[in-house]
């Protein structure tokens, strides 16, 4: 996927990087640029709409991380305002006609 925007040194690195082990120092070497083309970060009151503006009508599944010392009320709403974002899709047929 890096190599489809360009960015073949960063791919190319980060493969020797996998292959000596250095998982945790991975994360270093991904410009913010780089991570912002494929997911939405934002601080939590502004995540719905980050989510929304990156993938509203695109996806209809989002796999969402909390750091560590997140209330559950603060949790709850999180996923409460990510479930409110229109999607298109409405589940899967219960029956194949």
């Amino acid at each position: 996927m890096l190599t489809l925007h360009g960015w073949d040194d960063l791919a190319a690195r980060l493969h020797e990087m996998s292959k000596r082990g250095q998982w945790n120092e991975m994360a270093k070497q991904v410009p913010d640029d780089v991570l912002h083309a494929f997911v939405a970060a934002a601080p939590y009151r502004e995540l719905k709409g980050a989510v929304e503006q990156r993938f509203g009508g695109l996806v209809d599944s989002i796999a969402l991380g909390l750091a560590g010392a997140v209330p559950d009320g603060v949790a709850r709403e999180v996923v409460q305002d990510l479930r409110s974002i229109p999607r298109t899709f409405e589940g899967f047929p219960q029956s194949w006609s």
